[in-house]
């Protein structure tokens, strides 16, 4: 999260490159930030797009509410994560036309512009409910 918070660039393309765990993409910090959310909100866009790319979760929310898409700094970023959120959803959407089963709803409550990655099936929900979400103090983000 440090890297995120400074905008290096090649620290996080690095740690990306080294990370073993996916899930180190979404260690939150002590306000449930996550490190997209930190360099979002500090307008690091290189960071941005690296983290994205990465397979961020864009739609975990920090204590206060906010998606990264809500912290974000600049217009230019709030777009990247848009952008990453339609891509995501729309590998859902394939995920679950090819197992026969409907696309996911949208939510209402969401104030991210992406639509239908808050409400999942299910099996989904499920599964993500099972997830331990890590506290840490710092990630290699």
């Amino acid at each position: 999260m440090i890297a995120a918070r400074h905008g290096q660039h090649d620290v996080v393309l690095r740690a990306l490159e080294t990370s073993c765990s996916q899930p180190q993409l979404d260690v939150v910090d002590e306000h449930g930030n996550t490190a997209v959310m930190i360099a979002a909100r500090e307008g690091h866009d290189k960071v941005v797009e690296a983290l994205v790319a990465a397979g961020a979760d864009l739609s975990i929310r920090n204590l206060a509410g906010q998606t990264a898409a809500d912290v974000a700094s600049t217009d230019e970023i709030r777009a990247v994560i848009v952008k990453g959120e339609a891509q995501a959803e729309a590998i859902l959407r394939s995920i679950l036309a090819m197992d026969g089963k409907t696309e996911p709803t949208t939510s209402s409550t969401s104030s991210s512009s992406a639509t239908g990655l808050a409400q999942l099936p299910k099996e989904l929900a499920a599964l993500a409910a099972s997830v331990d979400v890590k506290l840490c103090a710092e990630s290699p983000f």
